[in-house]
């Protein structure tokens, strides 16, 4: 009997092993995983969405390529625009003072020649070469020539510029001057007649 209900004890002992739970893990990750993807597209249903006014938009690699092109076409128009807005007041100086910047070109690319005729003029030296000593010593001279020629329109071009402005501020004055005797004629006559009304007054008065 002991031996029996032993044996019938290990049967139920093995009958009666722990059951495994009724969700299964694989499922509830899948789920997880779907909802995760869902989420990250953009896909929402209308009683989990907590931002119903905007509209959310699954973005291909194609319109993603074309939106990076409008981006990158947007940036070049805003500076190329950038560009037209600063570049403006820099026409307007060059334009006030187009002789003065001619005028420096020039004078630097003559003292660049100027320069080289004069490294030519000591290599005529060695070997020593007549006609290539005075070749090269005319062009000198002539370079320093058109400097002085550079010099003297500068000049000239600032005698312009005194003149310019002192006639301006001459027509200035008599404008001036103009004005003021307008102005001290308009105070007579305002004068005059505030005593006319003086005088108006008095004799009224007198009347009385």
């Amino acid at each position: 009997m002991g031996f029996e209900s032993d044996k019938q004890g290990m049967e139920f002992a093995a009958s009666s092993k722990p059951l495994k739970p009724s969700s299964n893990v694989s499922d509830i990750v899948s789920k997880f995983a779907k909802a995760c993807k869902f989420r990250s597209i953009g896909v929402f249903s209308t009683s989990e969405n907590p931002d119903q006014g905007h509209i959310y938009k699954i973005i291909s690699r194609d319109n993603a390529t074309l939106l990076d092109e409008e981006n990158s076409n947007a940036m070049e128009d805003a500076a190329f625009d950038a560009m037209k807005v600063y570049l403006q007041p820099i026409d307007v100086r060059k334009n006030g003072n187009i002789c003065g910047h001619v005028e420096i070109l020039k004078l630097f690319d003559t003292l660049l020649a100027l320069k080289l005729a004069y490294v030519k003029l000591q290599e005529a030296h060695l070997p020593y070469d007549p006609a290539k000593i005075r070749a090269a010593d005319e062009e000198v001279v002539s370079l320093l020539d058109s400097l002085c020629k550079i010099k003297k329109a500068y000049k000239e071009k600032l005698l312009k510029e005194a003149n310019s402005v002192s006639a301006c501020s001459a027509l200035l004055l008599a404008e001036i001057q103009v004005k003021e005797k307008a102005l001290e004629k308009l105070k007579l006559q305002a004068k005059s007649k505030d005593k006319g009304w003086l005088i108006c007054s008095d004799i009224y008065r007198s009347w009385k």
